[in-house]
This record gives C-alpha cells, structure tokens and sequence, in this order.
C-alpha cells in the first residue's frame, strides 16, 4: 500500500518485471506457503487450472534432461499499453539489474505464441537454447 502511494498508486503503472537469483526456489517456496490461496483461485477459474495440470503432467511424463537455466532469471514483463516501448525499457533494465549484480547471463521462458515478445528477445540479443511444454528457454550472455 505504501509503494502505490510511492508511485503514484497503481492507476499510473505502466508496466512491471519480475526478475532476480533464486527465482525457482522462490516459486517453490511461495508454492507451498499459499498453498490454500492458490486451491481457492483454482476453483475460482478451473477450465485454466485443468488445462495448468494437464500441461504440467503432460512435462512431467515427456521431461527430458534438465537444461540448467540462468542464476539471474526473468520471470515476467508485464505492460498496460502495448507498443509504448514499456517493455524495452523493462528489459534493458533487468540486464542492467544483472550486470550490477555480477551475472554472467540471463535466462527466461516465453510462450511460444508470444511471437513479438520472442522477436523483441531475439533483437535483444537473446538465443533459444530449449523448448518445453508450449515454451522457449532463451538466454543472454552479458557483455
């Protein structure tokens, strides 16, 4: 609630990215500690959580050889108005949150129908190093 104030409150946000080191452990952990939020939303909207489960049994049963993502991860870039630039800007951004943080590379995962999201990687320098389940990993080496 302060934060919002901070900023101007969450009418003015024009866009937000999630990113960081240990963002698998992170999951994992908030996972387990929302366990029965996440039940609750799930009921709430269960065509999208049946196709999650699906989804996530169907990588389960077809997993091949785990490729090792980025220490510094991306999770998500989120805009409120596409084709603002937004996005750019909160990319550059984590590359630079990276790079002061002494990163070696970045990693992240987009669904293979993000095809701007995917071409916008590419022009950021970004390469396909794995596919699974409807998603590229993609990295980037920094400079």
């Amino acid at each position: 609630e302060d934060r919002d104030r901070q900023c101007g409150g969450p009418e003015h946000v024009e866009g937000f990215a999630v990113f960081g080191e240990g963002i698998p452990d992170r999951i994992a952990r908030f996972k387990q500690e929302c366990f029965s939020e996440i039940l609750v939303t799930a009921a709430r909207h269960p065509v999208r959580a049946a196709r999650k489960s699906l989804l996530s049994a169907y990588s389960r049963l077809t997993r091949q050889a785990e490729y090792p993502p980025a220490d510094f991860l991306l999770l998500s870039i989120a805009v409120v108005v596409p084709g603002r630039g937004t996005g750019g800007l909160l990319l550059r951004s984590t590359l630079e949150a990276a790079r002061s943080r002494g990163a070696g590379s970045v990693g992240l995962y987009v669904n293979a129908d993000n095809i701007s999201a995917i071409n916008a990687y590419f022009a950021a320098g970004f390469v396909i190093k794995d596919f699974r389940v409807g998603q590229y990993y993609m990295e980037r080496v920094l400079d």
